[in-house]
C-alpha cells in the first residue's frame, strides 16, 4: 500500500511537545490501553526547578488499525531535554527527531509552564529506508519513497526534501500528575511537577495518514436509534 505524497520538508517541520490538544494521527496506528507505566522527571537549574522536562512512557499495544502483528507488543517512548528521544515499537526501535530543546520549549524567557491537562502530545520525524528517489513535477523538490514496513508488508510513502516521516504520539493520563514541593534557604516556595504517573492510553499514528472509520453501531443499536425517532415523530403529530 501507498500512501498519497505528504509535503513535508526538514527545514520547516519543527515538531514539538505540547499538552492539552491530541494530535491528529491516522493509520498506520496503534493504541496502547494495558500495563501503562511513565516517569517525568524535572530539569534543575541554579538548584531551582526550571519545568523543562524529560519524560518516559509505555504501555502494551492493544488496538491496531491499518497494520497488523504488534497486539499485545510495547509502546516505549522517551524525550530528553535536547528534543531527542526514541520510539520503540514491537521490535522496532525509531530515532526521534524534533528540533525542540526541553520538554515543554526552550528555556528563557519565554518560557511557559507545564499543563497538567490529561494529555501530553508530541509529533516528530523518523528517517526510513529509501526505496527510490526522483523528482517533484510540480515544485521541482527532491522526492523520497520511503519504506513504512516496520508498520507493515508493503508500506510506503511519499516526501518531499528528505525522507523523514511525521509520527504523532498522544499520551492519556486520568489521575493528576506528581506535585512535588521545594522550599529554600529563606522560605520561598517552588511548585513543580516529577514522579510517576500511569498512562491510560498510549497512540502511536502517520501525521496525515488514513483515517481510522468509526465504529459501527450494531443492529440492535440501530433498530434502537430507527424507534427512538419514530416515537419522536409520533409525538409531535399528536394534537
Amino acid at each position: 500500500m501507498t500512501f498519497k505524497p505528504i509535503a513535508l520538508s526538514i527545514l520547516c517541520t519543527l515538531s514539538t511537545v505540547t499538552t492539552g490538544v491530541a494530535a491528529t494521527i491516522g493509520q498506520p496506528l496503534v493504541s496502547a490501553e494495558a500495563d501503562g507505566t511513565g516517569y517525568i522527571l524535572d530539569f534543575f537549574y541554579l538548584s531551582y526547578p526550571s519545568g523543562l522536562k524529560e519524560i518516559s512512557a509505555s504501555a502494551t499495544v492493544t488496538e491496531e488499525h491499518g497494520t497488523t502483528g504488534f497486539v499485545g507488543t510495547t509502546v516505549d517512548y522517551t524525550m530528553n531535554l535536547d528534543g531527542i528521544g526514541t520510539l520503540g515499537l514491537g521490535a522496532y526501535n525509531f530515532d526521534i527527531i524534533t528540533f525542540t530543546d526541553g520538554f515543554a520549549g526552550a528555556m528563557g524567557p519565554d518560557f511557559e509552564e507545564f499543563d497538567d491537562t490529561g494529555l501530553i502530545t508530541t509529533t516528530f520525524l523518523v528517517e526510513f529506508p529509501v526505496l527510490s528517489m526522483g523528482v517533484d513535477p510540480d515544485s521541482g523538490s527532491d522526492l523520497f519513497t520511503i519504506d513504512l514496513s516496520p508498520f507493515g508488508p508493503g508500506m510506503a510513502i511519499d516526501v518531499l526534501d528528505a525522507p523523514y516521516a511525521e509520527i504523532g504520539v498522544n499520551i492519556f493520563y486520568d489521575a493528576a500528575l506528581p506535585y512535588k514541593l521545594l522550599v529554600d534557604d529563606i522560605g520561598d516556595e517552588y511548585y513543580y511537577i516529577e514522579g510517576t504517573f500511569t498512562p491510560s492510553r498510549i497512540e502511536v499514528g502517520l501525521i496525515g495518514g488514513a483515517p481510522v472509520a468509526p465504529v459501527p453501531l450494531p443492529a440492535g443499536g440501530l433498530l434502537l436509534l430507527t424507534g427512538l425517532a419514530g416515537l419522536l415523530r409520533w409525538k409531535k403529530r399528536r394534537p
